[in-house]
């Protein structure tokens, strides 16, 4: 017995147990296990995995569309008069007599009495000392620098070529062949078993609830009396009690045909209007309980064999060739200049302090003491009056009338046309995804027995007997 899996893109496809019976287990090898031609045939052949394409028939979850039937509420527009009031602000004038207080001006006289200071100017003797310059003749000795010429023995460096031989040390590269290990990863085929987790759909019916409008149309009565207050027909025709007395502008109370006869007419009374009737959706929403299959993922975990690459370390001996730098020694001949002093006599101006002496004229300021006259200027404090003059506001109340214009709210009927929103439940037809589980035809590839299994080789088949070639 043997079990193989597939998964064939979004669906999984679970392939059925397949049984072969084993030809030198149960058929001719029974009765004579080693001998005859089966059992050799059998022998013969080789013990490797073989296969072959199986189509098998799946039930796949494909997505169908479907149409079904909803309701939904609709809005419809709808026009109706409305009456509403307005308040108007109507201006009016009125007369009002207001007091008021108003600030005058009044002037009036004060005496002040006040300081001033009175400058006074007096002449006083102050004595004082001035500087007087005076001019003085002195004799002195400076310093004055005279050239003088000096024979002087100078040392002057010449320069001058020499050789010389400079020992040097080279490296010179040597390449040389070595022997090296080195550590390969080599590549192997290994056979390992596993287990991965395969997804079944499984049919599973659920309950919900569901909401459904069961209602009915119903015939519903208009307004009794839609043309105001009258026996039916008004009185807007005229100022009598039924239809009105004349036969001009009007316009009647009309709004089931003419079941009034002759509105305007100078008869007596009107025979009453017609009842009117309208059709309504009356709701009745009804609960339900609805059963629906659903497709539901199960995880299951199945084993199975698969070929690993896995590389192992070696040990390998490989030649390199490897380059070393081998110190030499070298000689050159280098040229180099040397500087040598040599003695020489020249003549050199030098700069020699003399002393000389010089007459020099010195201005020499002297104190001396004088007298003079200033004019020195003293306050003196008096006092003084003045008459000031000042402001001062008194309060006085006063009236005036004026005119005042004030607003009064005066309602006024108007009639507007509005719109409103009707509400009606329709049907439609609405396209539904839906999953259904459909039949599928797929190839399969199933391992086969080629004669080689626990009858065969192993146990009671031709393995075991003596007389059996034995299974490759």
């Amino acid at each position: 017995m043997l079990a193989s899996s597939l998964l064939l893109g979004p669906c999984l496809v679970v392939s059925a147990l397949v049984s072969h019976g084993h030809p030198c287990g149960s058929g001719p090898c029974a009765g004579n296990p080693c001998g005859g031609s089966p059992c050799a045939a059998t022998a013969a052949a080789p013990c490797g995995p073989q296969y072959q394409m199986v189509e098998r028939t799946v039930m796949a979850p494909t997505m169908v569309t479907e149409m079904r039937t909803v309701r939904r509420t609709v809005c419809r527009p709808e026009q109706q008069e409305q009456t509403y009031t307005v308040y108007n602000r109507v201006p009016y004038t009125r007369d009002v007599t207001r007091e008021y207080t108003v600030m005058v001006p009044e002037e009036r006289t004060r005496t002040v009495n006040y300081t001033t200071c009175k400058p006074v100017m007096q002449t006083m003797t102050q004595q004082y000392t001035a500087m007087v310059p005076h001019q003085e003749e002195r004799q002195g000795t400076r310093t004055v620098c005279q050239p003088i010429e000096v024979d002087q023995t100078v040392t002057v460096m010449v320069p001058e070529t020499r050789t010389k031989t400079v020992n040097y040390t080279v490296c010179k590269p040597v390449t040389e062949t070595v022997d090296r290990q080195v550590t390969v990863m080599v590549p192997h085929q290994e056979t390992r078993e596993g287990v991965r987790r395969v997804c079944n759909y499984v049919n599973e019916t659920r309950t919900r609830t569901v909401r459904c409008d069961m209602g009915s149309w119903a015939q519903v009565p208009c307004d009794a009396n839609p043309c105001g207050s009258g026996n039916g027909c008004g009185n807007g025709c005229g100022n009598g009690g039924g239809c009105g007395s004349y036969s001009n502008g009007c316009g009647g109370c009309n709004p089931c045909g003419s079941p009034c006869g002759n509105p305007c007419g100078n008869g007596g009374g009107c025979a009453p209007c017609q009842p009117r009737t309208r059709s309504v959706w009356v709701p009745n929403i009804v609960e339900k309980q609805v059963n629906y299959t659903v497709c539901r993922p199960q995880i299951s975990e199945v084993p199975y064999t698969y070929t690993v690459t896995v590389c192992k370390p070696e040990t390998r001996t490989q030649q390199v060739q490897v380059c070393k730098m081998v110190q030499e020694q070298q000689s050159r001949e280098v040229q180099y200049t040397v500087c040598v002093p040599q003695q020489k006599t020249m003549k050199v101006t030098r700069m020699q302090q003399v002393q000389q002496p010089y007459t020099y004229t010195v201005t020499v300021c002297k104190p001396e003491t004088r007298t003079r006259n200033v004019q020195v200027c003293k306050y003196v404090q008096e006092q003084q009056s003045r008459e000031v003059k000042y402001t001062v506001c008194t309060a006085q109340k006063q009236s005036k009338t004026m005119q005042v214009t004030e607003y009064r709210c005066e309602p006024e009927q108007k009639t507007r046309t509005v719109t409103v929103m009707r509400r009606e439940v329709v049907e439609e037809q609405v396209p539904v995804q839906v999953c259904r589980m459909m039949p599928k035809t797929i190839t399969c590839r199933v391992p086969v027995n080629n004669g080689c299994g626990n009858g065969g080789c192993g146990g009671g088949g031709c393995g075991g007997n003596a007389g059996c070639g034995g299974c490759r």
